[in-house]
């Protein structure tokens, strides 16, 4: 398989209804890659932050609508929390919208995570 490894599952709500309700998809994956080479790879669509007082980033890149990302450190690597915003209206959300909530999910999900 190659020097990185991944192992992930997927989430999907999209029994969503246009101006009444809107769904996600959310992916989180674990990986064997370090903090330092994912922050090399998307630095330019990342700002570092932190969750529970673990490194963190949120990776927002504007020529992928509707995504949202935190990539947090991990004693393995890294663990990826990735949600696509399924709009509750036809077109794009706005972008001030991509990560709305996502930040509290990944909070209750940290403590769950290996140091």
């Amino acid at each position: 398989m190659g020097t990185y490894t991944f192992l992930g599952c997927s989430y999907r709500k999209d029994d969503f209804v246009p101006g009444v309700r809107r769904g996600f998809n959310l992916s989180i994956l674990s990986g064997n890659v370090s903090f330092d080479e994912e922050l090399a790879k998307n630095g330019h669509i990342a700002t570092e932050t932190s969750i529970n007082g673990r490194r963190a980033l949120l990776e927002v890149d504007s020529s992928d609508r509707d995504a949202c990302a935190y990539a947090l450190e991990t004693d393995f690597g890294i663990a990826i929390f990735s949600r696509l915003y399924n709009a509750d209206h036809v077109g794009p959300a706005p972008q001030s919208e991509w990560c709305l909530g996502m930040k509290e999910l990944v909070i209750e999900i940290e403590p769950f995570i290996a140091k």
